[in-house]
């Protein structure tokens, strides 16, 4: 795998990361984000699923009401222990934008309570395709591209982060479909794609064929960071990652965090 060089992050380059959930840049991108605020280096952190929906009624919103009584209540705690962790990798508050979309796992069928998605696995739902547009029009609105601004911004070198989508996750897939309508036909943005954690510890997601295939339309090449952003970070994105106390269990076996280098594809 080629490794990428430091120097495509200059002083002048804007930097977003984009994550799905609270939680997805610290567990698949945290020794870069490290790395990048060691270098004083400003960092927009963008969640696109920041809300729940108390009304939604299946398996999981039923779950976290008997656990915290409310699906809002859960998310509230989730959003605290997002901060923490983001703040044990150098980002303020002032760098993290929620983007108020509900979440997948309680979007509702149009007109119903009932969930949209009983599993958060698998192809997305026609209902979803508007919030496809919605989400990339929040993008490029958190970019500087949306078309009403009159922005220097619009001028500037750009790296943009999003999922693969390793794992098939709902949201996961959304979300970078959205930022591949958005900035596709920007030629001051690269996107680069990160591997999903902790759907990308299990070998059969990495090569999963809607993977292969994204990869393949797109041209993709697999890279790694430099060997001493992963020896010299990686420490603190675990001890990041151990701030998520709510989810830690469901994320790690017995809740003991192993990653392996930080990949993406570019």
């Amino acid at each position: 795998r080629p490794e990428r060089e430091k120097s495509e992050f200059t002083a002048e380059t804007e930097v977003i990361m984009i994550q799905p959930h609270r939680d997805d840049v610290p567990l698949s991108t945290g020794d870069l984000l490290a790395y990048l605020k060691a270098q004083k280096k400003q960092v927009k952190i963008v969640t696109v699923m920041t809300e729940a929906n108390d009304q939604a009624q299946g398996r999981f919103p039923d779950i976290i009401r008997k656990q915290s009584s409310l699906p809002s209540v859960y998310f509230a705690q989730r959003e605290v222990e997002n901060r923490q962790a983001l703040e044990k990798l150098g980002v303020t508050a002032n760098e993290q934008v929620p983007l108020g979309e509900i979440d997948a796992v309680f979007r509702t069928k149009k007109g119903t309570d009932a969930v949209l998605y009983p599993k958060v696995k698998g192809d997305r739902d026609k209902q979803d395709e508007a919030l496809v547009g919605k989400v990339a029009q929040k993008l490029r609105r958190e970019a500087g591209l949306d078309e009403e601004l009159q922005s220097a911004d619009k001028q500037k070198q750009k790296v943009v982060f999003v999922p693969m989508g390793v794992g098939n996750h709902i949201d996961h897939v959304l979300v970078r479909d959205a930022a591949l309508a958005a900035f596709k036909d920007e030629p001051n943005v690269t996107l680069v794609y990160y591997m999903d954690i902790p759907y990308a510890l299990e070998e059969e997601n990495l090569a999963a064929e809607h993977v292969q295939s994204f990869i393949t339309a797109n041209s993709l090449q697999e890279a790694e960071f430099g060997g001493d952003v992963h020896n010299t970070y990686q420490r603190k994105k675990i001890d990041s990652i151990y701030k998520y106390r709510t989810e830690l269990r469901h994320l790690f076996d017995n809740g003991n965090v192993t990653l392996p280098r930080t990949c993406v594809w570019m």
